[in-house]
């Protein structure tokens, strides 16, 4: 499976490190207005997506990790 991850807070830390961990592809992340997206795309080595719709596009799951 190819995972995206909007969000780039604790949880989308959280859930990146356990999809890797089961050993599936996260192929980026992304989070409109926020700079902190930026830092964790290169912490972990993966592209930012300017939008979520664009991540939703280049993925078979999309991780909502963002705040309620």
């Amino acid at each position: 499976m190819k995972i995206g991850i909007v969000g780039a807070g604790f949880m989308a830390r959280t859930h990146l490190a356990a999809w890797r961990a089961l050993g599936e592809e996260v192929v980026g992340v992304a989070e409109a207005g926020h700079r902190s997206v930026e830092t964790l795309g290169k912490e972990a080595s993966l592209p930012v997506f300017p939008s979520t719709e664009a991540l939703a596009g280049a993925c078979d799951v999309v991780d909502v990790c963002s705040p309620t």
